[in-house]
C-alpha cells in the first residue's frame, strides 16, 4: 500500500466515524424527544392494550438521564453482562450496564402507569413562574441540587436563587457532592443535612 493509499483509507475511516457520530447524535435526540413527549414510545392507550414495552423503554431512558457517567463507571465500567459473551464478539452481547438498566425498566414498567409518565413529562415541559408570581412568594428557599445532575444542574439553581433574591426574596444554594447524577438529590441528600438543618433553624 502506498502512502497515498494509506492516507486515503484513513480519510475514509475518519469520514465514516464522523457519519457514525452524527447518526448516534440524531438517534439520541430522537430518543430524548420520545421520552419527553411520550410520542411513539408511549401512545394513548385508553381502551387498548397497555404499552408495557414502551413504558419499559421510557423508564430506561429516564434512568440514563437521571444518572451520570461517574456512577456508571464506578458500578459497571466495561464489564460484560455475561462473562462468556464478549460485547465485542457479537452485536447481541451486552455490557452489564445495558443489561441492568433495561431489566430495571422492564421491572418498573409492571407497576408504572404510562399515562402518568406522559403527563408528568408534559407538566415538566410547561412549568414556569412569571416575575409577578415570583414577587408574590414569601418563603425562604434553600436549593439543594446535586453536583452531577444534568436534569437540574446546580447552575440552574444558582440562576433561580439569583432571580428570587433580585425580587426581594431570601434564597441560598448548597450542592450535594457525588457522581450519581439527578438521583443523588434523593439518595445522597444527607450529605447536606447540616446545611438543611441550619437553614430551617434560621
Amino acid at each position: 500500500m502506498t502512502y497515498g493509499d494509506e492516507m486515503g483509507a484513513k480519510t475514509k475511516q475518519t469520514r465514516q466515524s464522523i457519519d457514525n457520530l452524527r447518526g448516534e447524535i440524531a438517534f439520541r435526540e430522537k430518543l430524548s424527544r420520545q421520552h419527553v413527549t411520550g410520542e411513539r414510545l408511549l401512545p394513548d392507550y385508553y381502551g387498548k392494550e397497555e404499552p408495557v414495552a414502551g413504558t419499559a423503554q421510557a423508564l430506561k431512558i429516564i434512568t440514563i438521564t437521571a444518572r451520570a457517567h461517574g456512577w456508571a463507571e464506578r458500578l459497571y465500567g466495561l464489564k460484560p453482562a455475561d462473562a462468556a459473551k464478549d460485547p465485542a464478539a457479537a452485536m447481541g452481547n451486552q455490557f452489564a450496564i445495558e443489561d441492568a438498566i433495561m431489566k430495571a425498566g422492564v421491572g418498573r414498567s409492571r407497576t408504572a402507569d404510562a399515562n402518568s409518565i406522559m403527563y408528568t413529562s408534559k407538566a415538566n415541559q410547561l412549568y414556569r413562574l412569571s416575575d409577578d408570581e415570583v414577587k408574590g412568594m414569601k418563603a425562604r428557599i434553600l436549593f439543594v441540587p446535586a453536583k452531577t445532575d444534568t436534569i437540574f444542574p446546580p447552575a440552574l439553581s444558582e440562576r433561580a436563587a439569583a432571580r428570587y433574591r433580585a425580587q426581594g426574596g431570601v434564597a441560598e444554594v448548597v450542592v450535594i457532592d457525588g457522581d450519581g447524577g439527578h438521583n443523588d438529590g434523593v439518595f445522597e441528600v444527607a450529605k447536606q443535612g447540616d446545611a438543611i438543618k441550619a437553614f430551617l433553624a434560621k
